[in-house]
């Protein structure tokens, strides 16, 4: 009986949301809607054309060119205002060996459910855009000229080197087996969005600046691309050319091939852009993310597992790698080659080497880093950073500085390290001499044996760090930072944490429509998961998100959230599990569970 009344509640309020639900999120084209004139093409009815050009030919702005399922073999030409739909994505297919499929050269086209399958033979490019405002939406795009010449077809191109193209919306698309996925040229306000982008040769998607501010790529899955016996030397599932003030969020990127210099996420000449909230897994070309050449980034927020190495700032300034989370990677977590960043509140476990620093003038704060098989934090040949705060557990050697002056290191906390820290001069005219205290304060050495005989929670005698240079840890800390210096207590307590959006209510698109009317939150569409968090001794460091045990986010700022974007149709599963996890600065978490239903 309950289960009758719950179905016949949702299938209600899916009703009255159905206006909303199409006008914003509608991938099917409506044959009733409203429209100046529809023309077919194909199919058996009177006055139908054979041909689709020879439709589009007829056709005015406004029109609507409908075609039937079948397979056509044309080269497009669309040069007004129209809508262009197939009956069925995978059964109208559209073939034309020779040059592009579809040229689109009106503003305010819609193209949408077709199968686009062994193009652009003698072409570059499956479908051009050389137009603003156009959407191209829920086709198949596959099988086109995947060979091995380094012009491999693109699937989409947006733009040329003689017109930005502006405002177009790329979405839900299928693009498969095709030499190249899609290419942004110049233009902005484009929008890149849940499309599925699988076993291309040389990119997934390319942005080409300048003039590409305000695009958006985002919730896209990347498999299986890359496969670098195939192309050039190197390439990667996201590019940034000479851009600025892009969002790349919440793609996932999965299975990137090994063979050659393959990235997950690669910028050059790029500034003031925001990477944030995408997920990496088994990507074992070099790194998921390499920053070259680009300036004031932003990282923050992404989830790396079972890659071979996470993020590379290769060159340029003032970067920033934020709350991210690193989990059982196999090289290294953070490397910073050349330049001066900012490391900061990053979770770094069970890699071979945490963080790497090779440059001068950084700052690595509040990061937790465990479980590192070599090193957890490295500085090779560099001077004048700064590393505070920071968590280094359980690996083999916590801090190893080769060769490098002038650092300061203090309120850090090592422990368990078989090394927690050792310097290592190349040669005896190396200078090595660093600084391990700020405001009297060194860092927590879970090996120190000094004593503490006037109870201020620093130790009476030093700690040396051993190897070369004058290294020595005058003011060790007898407890883990932070701690309460008036009572001399340190944070063993978890922090406060409290679910505080879905409660038991009905939540239609993130609105809350009623509580209380069943045992369990009910949401259709899109939920923002809210949580509150507090420590009142160390702060709060970041809070995890989870959705049926799989980490969706990082945040490491109030309010702490994260928005379940809807998927398409109905979920065969209903019933989905939130946790939460929020940790404070000094290494203490809680956990909150709670069970929702949900549709859509």
């Amino acid at each position: 009986m309950k289960k009758t009344i719950l179905t016949a509640l949702v299938l209600f309020m899916v009703t009255l949301t159905n206006f909303s639900v199409n006008s914003i999120e509608s991938n099917n084209f409506d044959t009733t809607a409203t429209s100046e004139n529809i023309l077919y093409a194909g199919g058996s009815g009177p006055g139908n054309y054979s041909s689709i050009q020879d439709a589009i030919n007829v056709s005015n702005n406004g029109d609507t060119v409908f075609v039937y399922e079948g397979e056509y073999n044309e080269s497009l030409w669309v040069d007004k205002s129209i809508k262009l739909t197939g009956e069925n994505k995978d059964k109208t297919v559209l073939r034309n060996k020779i040059g592009r499929a579809i040229e689109i050269l009106a503003d305010n086209v819609k193209l949408s459910n077709f199968c686009i399958t062994d193009s652009g033979s003698g072409s570059i490019e499956v479908i051009h855009v050389n137009s603003d405002n156009n959407t191209i939406v829920d086709n198949n795009i596959i099988n086109n000229n995947y060979s091995i010449s380094s012009n491999a077809v693109t699937g989409i191109a947006i733009g040329s080197a003689t017109f930005n193209s502006e405002g177009n919306v790329i979405k839900n698309n299928y693009i498969n087996n095709n030499g190249k996925g899609i290419r942004i040229y110049h233009g902005s306000n484009n929008t890149v969005i849940n499309n599925t982008i699988a076993n291309s040769q040389e990119y997934g998607i390319y942005v080409l600046g300048p003039g590409c501010e305000n695009t958006f790529i985002g919730w896209n899955i990347f498999d299986k691309n890359l496969n670098r016996a195939l192309g050039p030397s190197a390439s990667a599932n996201i590019v940034l050319n000479s851009c600025r003030d892009v969002v790349i969020k919440g793609n996932t990127i999965n299975n990137t091939c090994s063979d050659g210099e393959t990235y997950g996420i690669f910028l050059t000449n790029s500034d003031n852009n925001y990477i944030t909230g995408n997920n990496f897994t088994n990507n074992i070309g070099l790194y998921s993310i390499n920053i070259e050449s680009s300036n004031l980034n932003h990282i923050s927020g992404n989830v790396f597992a079972k890659n071979a190495n996470c993020v590379l700032l290769w060159s340029g300034n003032e970067n920033i790698v934020h709350g991210n989370i690193m989990d059982d990677n196999l090289g290294i977590g953070i490397q910073i080659e050349q330049g001066y960043h900012t490391v900061a509140r990053n979770s770094i476990k069970k890699s071979m080497y945490g963080i790497l620093v090779d440059s001068d003038e950084n700052t690595i704060s509040g990061n937790f880093i465990d479980e590192c098989s070599e090193t957890g934090l490295e500085l090779s040949w560099c001077i004048n950073n700064s590393i505070f705060e920071n968590t280094i557990s359980n690996n083999n050697y916590g801090l190893k500085i080769w060769s490098s002056h002038s650092n300061q290191m203090y309120h850090n906390n090592f422990i368990s390290n078989d090394i927690n820290a050792y310097v290592i001069k190349a040669n005896p005219d190396n200078k090595c001499d660093n600084t391990w205290y700020a405001d009297e304060k060194g860092n927590y050495w879970s090996d120190y044996t000094g004593l503490d005989l006037d109870d201020d929670l620093i130790g009476d005698t030093l700690y040396d760090i051993p190897g070369g240079g004058e290294n020595r840890d005058y003011y060790p800390l007898m407890v883990t930072y932070p701690f309460n210096e008036e009572n001399g207590t340190v944070d063993n307590e978890p922090p406060v944490l409290k679910i505080t959006k879905p409660e038991r209510a009905l939540y239609i698109f993130n609105h809350k429509i009623r509580d209380y009317l069943i045992l369990k939150a009910l949401t259709i569409g899109d939920i923002e998961i809210q949580a509150e968090a507090s420590d009142n001794e160390s702060g709060i460091n970041h809070v995890e998100f989870y959705i049926d045990n799989n980490l969706k986010c990082n945040d490491t700022t109030k309010p702490y959230s994260y928005t379940w974007e809807r998927e398409k149709g109905f979920l065969f599963k209903h019933l989905h599990t939130i946790k939460i996890i929020a940790y404070d600065n000094a290494g203490n978490k809680i956990s909150k569970n709670m069970t929702i239903r949900r549709y859509l």
